[in-house]
């Protein structure tokens, strides 16, 4: 698990009875507490980490796939992605975002004025969540912890709910319980003296036609970038092989990626179903792991699922 959750108040230290026996409970379950380090309760797990920059502290998880263009940009020699973020933010200001590409979801802290702000990455790939409780700001990438810290009472939110029963996901600032709330893709929040504000600071623009006679070549290219980078930044990588075009292409590309950079066989996890199903891709599946010498995980779909094993999946999937 890979994760981060942190608490402010306007400027001023968490005042709440039983925030020390809920950062407790943060490191029974392996989190590492860094309240010292920012001053507020916070805690991370995984890859999420911390750094700071001039009067900056960010706190947060990132995987950047420019990473090697913004160390050059900031004449930097760190390596760290949370580290680079905070030193953007303290040399670049507040379009510091701009020069950012890949997955983010970060909080960054000014030690002098006590202002907030909170980034998703363009495309919400990394998740954001926060509440406000007792004037008490909750943010993190996993809705269990921010749940934990704040304390703020557990109750649903019907719309959420009969969205996802629906198949639908009709408003993505709201999530399953009331008052609990998701930082929309490209968006960023701001939390000061005057309270909280939630702003998009970027817009998807129509891409530039692309001549057709170079259009694969650039494709190609481009997906070979970022999957090299995103290789590089993990030791656990995989690939969700559902046997359509778009997994295949991505698994195929990443194999051949980890083959030659560890001459290892890239992992791919793969739902099947009975031969009849019209669900069934087995026969895609099967071709993509044999070309390219995947190390193939599959997991049969053919019944319901045992009651006794429910209460893991839901706990997994929370929102």
């Amino acid at each position: 698990m890979h994760a981060f959750v942190i608490s402010f108040t306007n400027g001023s230290k968490v005042e709440c009875k039983d925030v020390s026996q809920k950062m407790t409970r943060l490191d029974a379950a392996n989190w590492r507490v860094a309240s010292e380090q920012t001053g507020y309760p916070t805690a991370v797990v995984g890859r999420a980490t911390l750094a700071n920059a001039d009067n900056w502290v960010v706190c947060g998880l990132a995987l950047l796939t420019n990473a090697s263009t913004l160390r050059e940009c900031l004449k930097s020699s760190e390596t760290d992605d949370i580290s680079l973020i905070a030193e953007a933010r303290a040399k670049l200001g507040r379009s510091f975002h701009e020069h950012l590409s890949g997955g983010f979801s970060v909080v960054l802290v000014n030690q002098k004025s006590g202002e907030v702000e909170g980034y998703r990455d363009h495309f919400g790939v990394i998740p954001f969540h926060y509440c406000i409780y007792d004037g008490v700001l909750t943010c993190g990438s996993d809705i269990r912890s921010v749940l934990h810290l704040s304390a703020i009472p557990l109750a649903e939110d019907k719309t959420r709910i009969s969205d996802f029963l629906f198949s639908e996901d009709v408003d993505p600032r709201i999530t399953a319980f009331s008052g609990l709330g998701r930082l929309q893709a490209a968006h960023v929040l701001t939390f000061d003296k005057d309270g909280m504000s939630i702003q998009r600071y970027w817009m998807c623009e129509q891409p530039l036609m692309i001549d057709a006679d170079t259009a694969a070549s650039e494709l190609c290219q481009r997906l070979n970038s970022a999957i090299a980078e995103c290789l590089t930044k993990s030791t656990e990588s995989g690939a969700m092989l559902s046997g359509g075009l778009d997994s295949s292409s991505l698994t195929a590309l990443a194999a051949k990626v980890q083959f030659q950079k560890a001459k290892e066989l890239f992992p791919t996890l793969s739902f099947v179903y009975e031969k009849s199903s019209s669900m069934d891709e087995s026969v895609y599946i099967d071709a993509i792991n044999s070309e390219f010498r995947t190390k193939p995980h599959k997991i049969d779909i053919s019944d319901a699922p045992k009651l006794a094993e429910l209460s893991d999946l839901i706990e997994e999937q929370m929102d």
